[in-house]
């Protein structure tokens, strides 16, 4: 559906830098998205400012499905915002482990993986599949120039706005995109968002080995970089152009965050007869969870 641009990343990572700013912030530690009934963003939306002096909105809904199974999380002392996508029988309870152990901490954010990872493996005693995809971002300052250091594994996306372009960072670890790497060329039905389009092939599930899998990078930021994370329920259903213009037409986190989840919840709408409505690809119901971050 949307064809990504990159503003560079590269496979060493800077070291992981913590700091603790004097007062924390009043939203400290915040998970959103684990009793939301409603999916307006006015109600539900809650604004942090992080440690480096950076700022943004954060929200997590149901979407059109019955179950919210997604969560977002942020930690302001450590400059951490992070979306969980929870999926299958094991989903929910998967989100939520992922989200309270990062709050939890205890080491560098590898670490603290490791204890993510182990908890939900000790899910497959009551579940028969299921997991979460992650998408975790620090922002680090390193020799007076702000860094933003993230870990991604399956479908979930980060994207950073700079001077007019939106860049697409992470990768989506989906069988399509693993066919596409080898040469294979997409069907007609993935194209037009076909089952391989969505089929997630690495995640932190109860029968996988996340560490052989997960994608690390890090990218140079610049003051007035606008940073969005958001679950493939953002994804699905909007196209890039469409984001864009949503971005260029405001400054405020909460505004792009707001614009860009009435955008997805208008195209979820029309998945039973889009072709006539004239969307282009084909919208899909689900969880929707969207951060936006403003570098200053």
């Amino acid at each position: 559906m949307n064809t990504p641009k990159s503003i560079g990343s590269g496979e060493n990572i800077l070291p992981t830098i913590l700091k603790t700013p004097d007062k924390l912030t009043e939203n400290n530690r915040l998970i959103v998205g684990e009793q939301e009934e409603t999916i307006d963003p006015k109600r539900i939306a809650r604004t942090f400012e992080l440690s480096h002096g950076d700022y943004g909105a954060i929200c997590s809904h149901k979407g059109l499905r019955k179950e919210n199974q997604d969560r977002g999380v942020v930690i302001p002392d450590a400059s951490i915002v992070a979306v969980a996508d929870g999926y299958g029988d094991a989903g929910t309870e998967s989100a939520q482990i992922f989200c309270e152990t990062l709050i939890e901490g205890g080491g560098p954010v590898d670490s603290i993986f490791k204890k993510i990872r182990g908890k939900i493996w000790n899910l497959i005693e009551k579940y028969e599949e299921g997991g979460v995809c992650t998408l975790t971002a620090q922002i680090v300052e390193y020799q007076g120039q702000k860094h933003l250091e993230y870990t991604s594994n399956g479908d979930c996306r980060l994207m950073v706005f700079r001077k007019g372009e939106l860049y697409t960072q992470s990768k989506d670890q989906t069988f399509s995109n693993y066919l596409q790497e080898r040469g294979c060329p997409q069907t007609e039905d993935d194209q037009k968002g076909g089952k391989h389009q969505s089929y997630i092939i690495n995640s932190m599930n109860i029968y996988t080995d996340y560490e052989k899998h997960h994608i690390k990078a890090c990218i140079a930021l610049k003051p007035k970089d606008k940073v969005i994370l958001c679950s493939d329920g953002f994804i699905d259903n909007s196209e890039d152009k469409e984001t864009v213009e949503i971005i260029k037409k405001y400054e405020d986190p909460f505004q792009i965050l707001e614009a860009c989840n009435n955008k997805a919840i208008k195209a979820m709408s029309a998945f039973l007869n889009w072709e006539k409505q004239g969307y282009t690809y084909k919208p899909k119901p689900d969880n929707l969870t969207i951060a936006v971050l403003r570098i200053t």
